[in-house]
């Protein structure tokens, strides 16, 4: 059980990483090829993350309230995942 929390941990602090450099590159550059490419790389580790998450979320088995609690911290995720790319298509239609 530990390792998939460090698992889950890990893969959110790179998520948070590429998150925090889109970001950054959204209010700094206008090199969209640049932008394209931390987005695509963005996508690589949301996918990591969400994998890590959805093995935490099984090995949870019978504990409704720890995995209420995950799937609330999934969900916040996801929604500053999504405001970012919808920042970066604003600012940068295709």
């Amino acid at each position: 059980m530990q390792i998939l929390e460090d698992e889950s941990i890990s893969a959110q602090r790179l998520w948070r990483k590429q998150l925090n450099k889109l970001s950054n590159l959204i209010a700094d550059s206008t090199n969209v090829d640049l932008l394209k490419s931390r987005r695509s790389f963005l996508e690589t580790k949301t996918e990591i993350l969400n994998a890590a998450k959805e093995k935490l979320y099984d090995s949870l088995e019978d504990n409704y309230d720890a995995k209420k609690e995950l799937l609330m911290k999934c969900e916040t995720l996801q929604c500053e995942h999504s405001n970012t790319l919808r920042k970066v298509t604003k600012e940068f239609p295709k």
